[in-house]
């Protein structure tokens, strides 16, 4: 047996424990590819991996995260920054033990410039609809010309 960890280095692969969700997450590697592996917990919760706040994105932003809500369902949304809901994904209800998720949020193009909006994830409470486990990622969504 070789540890992992010296796998990791050997290879120049970033590698991080998430305690959030007792995960080890390897990457991103020279694809820009990260691979979580989850270990099996009762914890519940959500956590986005990337995009990290603060990031540009150019028309598409690629969220990848993992989802351990085995009451309900869990929703990824980009916000404007009046709040307003400008795109929305829901996640499967009982998603499992930190399951991992990936979403893509597309704009067509449109006048230019930078927008600042938020990724937010939460899991509706089943009783009431207010969010749990909410994260929330600023983020500048840049948008080309159109053509």
């Amino acid at each position: 047996m070789i540890p992992f960890r010296l796998v990791m280095d050997a290879l120049k692969v970033p590698l991080r424990f998430e305690t959030a969700t007792d995960s080890l997450v390897v990457g991103p590697d020279a694809e820009q590819v990260l691979r979580v592996f989850p270990l099996l917990t009762r914890r519940t919760g959500l956590v986005i991996h990337t995009p990290s706040s603060g990031t540009e994105c150019i028309q598409q932003v690629r969220i990848q995260g993992q989802a351990n809500i085995p009451d309900g369902e869990a929703i990824v949304q980009l916000r404007a920054g009046d709040g307003s809901v400008l795109l929305e994904s829901k996640l499967p209800k009982g998603v499992g033990y930190f399951r991992e998720f990936l979403v893509l949020f597309q704009r067509a193009t449109g006048e230019g410039g930078t927008e600042n909006v938020q990724l937010v994830a939460f899991a509706p409470d089943p009783e009431d609809g207010s969010p749990r486990h909410q994260v929330i990622i600023p983020l500048k969504w840049r948008l080309s010309d159109r053509n």
